[in-house]
């Protein structure tokens, strides 16, 4: 499922995109008359327009009220898109730390689920699966593989599956010795 699909079927709080993305730009028209959106202030790129859409207004003012005095692109900014995102909140967490010290890098793993996108401490990526699975439900999830990708490899995890998560964490402990 596409993220505006998963977005406009009403499982994601939010919905970043960029006027570079042409799919995204044939529905902005659509889009900008159904939802509430931020189009100021949110740039994760110089002279590139973006927009973010709410699910309703409380979210989108919810935003706007943490975002008082927060640098865009800052470690605090990330963190406030990513819970706005929809994120799990271990792994906005840990983006914000790993921004601030550059040394968890290297625990970052990359987590996909269900248009979900985000970054992950390969320690909680246990919990941020679950995070996941428990939160987006919809009609066929159970068949919907996680991936977690681990430098430039790709891992699929089928649905609730534990031991495969656990195995994939001591592989990567067990590379780093």
């Amino acid at each position: 499922m596409k993220d505006l699909e998963f977005f406009l079927k009403g499982y994601k709080p939010s919905y970043y995109n960029t006027e570079l993305d042409e799919e995204f730009t044939k529905h902005l028209p659509e889009l900008m008359k159904s939802y509430p959106y931020i189009d100021k202030g949110i740039e994760l790129m110089d002279d590139v327009q973006y927009y973010l859409f709410f699910q309703n207004d409380d979210l989108k003012m919810e935003f706007e009220d943490k975002m008082k005095g927060v640098l865009v692109r800052s470690p605090e900014f990330h963190e406030i898109l990513g819970n706005a995102l929809g994120y799990p909140p271990k792994a906005v967490r840990f983006y914000g730390q790993a921004q601030r010290d550059t040394s968890l890098k290297k625990k970052k793993v990359g987590l996909h689920y269900a248009s979900i996108s985000c970054s992950s401490s390969i320690d909680d990526i246990v919990e941020n699966a679950f995070w996941l699975w428990n939160t987006y439900f919809f009609e066929d999830s159970q068949q919907k593989s996680l991936k977690v990708r681990i430098d430039t490899k790709m891992h699929k995890v089928s649905y609730r599956d534990k031991e495969t998560l656990i195995k994939l964490q001591d592989a990567f402990f067990a590379s780093a010795m």
